[in-house]
């Protein structure tokens, strides 16, 4: 047994004359295993939204973040090839209802827009939310995207279907918002 432990953890330190005893290692892989989840880059589900038949909105509340908490926060939706029958539609985001102006290819009210594909929208705050909103946009077009604003600033982001014949979304559509700490 270990006469002798460490400050942090309470992992065990052994002198050349104690017993070395197999259920002191067990007990110090748990508490390590314990103390490292969630700390290595492991991505973690923060919320989940679906469409509802005749949403032309998708409001993504971001108002429960605590973005000096996050290494990156990523926004996925995943649209099926089976759901893309329009050619002709696209995606514009907003963020905080258009209050936070965006630059994406030219300064505006929108903080990006792309055709109507599976996306990433990947927001960069390194456990800083004083940081200006930036966030690579991976879809139908990629590239860096900049909110005019901070993160502490952000508090939600609207994705609004635009269709030269009105279409909307599809019910069940799943866009879902992932965090690394």
């Amino acid at each position: 047994m270990a006469s002798n432990h460490t400050q942090h953890y309470e992992l065990s330190q052994w002198q050349a004359t104690d017993e070395v005893i197999r259920t002191d290692f067990n007990a110090d892989n748990a508490k390590i295993d314990a103390a490292l989840f969630g700390k290595l880059g492991r991505s973690q589900l923060i919320s989940t939204m679906e469409t509802q038949a005749g949403d032309t909105v998708l409001k993504v509340d971001f108002s429960q973040i605590d973005w000096s908490e996050w290494e990156t926060v990523t926004v996925q939706f995943l649209i099926p090839p089976e759901k893309l029958d329009d050619d002709n539609s696209r995606l514009d985001f907003t963020l905080n209802n258009g209050r936070i102006s965006g630059y994406f290819n030219k300064l505006s009210s929108y903080f990006c827009f792309l055709s109507l594909r599976s996306f990433q929208v990947i927001f960069q705050p390194c456990h800083n939310a004083e940081n200006e909103i930036v966030a690579p946009v991976v879809g139908s077009t990629c590239g860096i995207a900049v909110g005019i604003g901070t993160f502490s600033q952000l508090t939600s982001m609207e994705i609004k279907y635009m269709s030269s014949d009105y279409k909307r979304f599809p019910a069940g559509l799943k866009l879902t918002i992932w965090g690394v700490r």
